[in-house]
């Protein structure tokens, strides 16, 4: 099919799912994107949490609580100035207000 599904993980709750998904088809991204879905209702749609064409998204952890989410987020750029290949950023995401900031450069695997 038209979808590449990394790293499922289920929220300490087990109410939602977070995955990494890189889509092969017309929405095609080079990395993969971060996306949440609850799972009580089939129908659930997945929500795009971490989605920048210019990142690859695909390592993350949920909070105890489950209300935030902490990835790993490799830009595919190069430094113009120095030529140096961008380093790993790790971010967390917010999920009630659906905000996200990066809270440490050049780190890897949260």
């Amino acid at each position: 099919g038209p979808i590449d599904d990394v790293a499922a993980q289920i929220s300490p709750d087990g109410r939602s799912v977070a995955i990494a998904r890189r889509y092969t088809d017309s929405r095609w991204t080079q990395g993969h994107q971060l996306y949440v879905r609850a799972l009580a209702a089939e129908t659930a749609e997945w929500q795009a949490v971490a989605f920048d064409p210019d990142y690859n998204t695909s390592y993350f952890r949920w909070d105890e609580g489950g209300e935030r989410l902490v990835m790993q987020r490799f830009p595919f750029f190069v430094d113009a100035e120095s030529g140096v290949p961008a380093r790993p950023e790790v971010w967390i995401h917010d999920l009630a207000t659906g905000e996200s900031r990066e809270i440490i450069e050049d780190a890897y695997l949260p």
